[in-house]
């Protein structure tokens, strides 16, 4: 069996339930939309795009994780790749590259070992249990990145962590 959850930077609610039951049920977890639908890839940036008010606070995210990234020696999609492939609970990716220059950019994220301080900073950039989209009136797990306050929420690593 295995669960099939949409996970990436921007989009980090199974974070909260579904990859720490997985694990603790030994199940795979084969998630898809590492790049939060191009969100990632670098498309939708502040020097190119007119943000709505609701798309402000992803296009934040985005340009201050392209720093980040560009601080760490990688590309925008190389950080978001290797931060799903380096969730404990992740089996594998679907990235779904359409050419051979899309294959060709996710493929070094597959060796990459974010060091803790960067998964720190991504979690200060991101919140852990962000949704990436609107909550659901009368909701209260997570965040989103679309208006409402960013909640942090523990994450399995961020639990690790405090353990250690």
């Amino acid at each position: 069996m295995t669960a099939q959850p949409p996970y990436s930077v921007l989009v980090r609610g199974v974070e909260e339930d579904v990859l720490p039951t997985a694990r603790r049920h030994g199940m795979g977890t084969l998630t898809y939309s590492p790049l939060a639908g191009d969100w990632l890839r670098g498309r939708y940036r502040k020097d190119t795009t007119t943000a709505s008010s609701a798309n402000q606070r992803k296009l934040d995210a985005v340009e201050q994780l392209a720093v980040l990234a560009e601080k760490t020696g990688l590309t925008l999609i190389e950080l978001a790749v290797a931060f799903v492939l380096n969730h404990p609970g992740v089996t594998s990716a679907i990235i779904g590259p359409r050419t051979m220059e899309q294959l060709e950019a996710f493929l070094p994220a597959a060796d990459v070992t974010l060091p803790a301080d960067v998964l720190d900073r991504i979690d200060e950039i991101v919140a852990p249990g962000v949704t990436g989209r609107a909550r659901q009136a009368g909701g209260s797990r997570g965040g989103d990145l679309d208006g409402t306050a960013l909640t942090n929420q523990p994450t399995e690593r961020a639990q690790r962590k405090q353990g250690s």
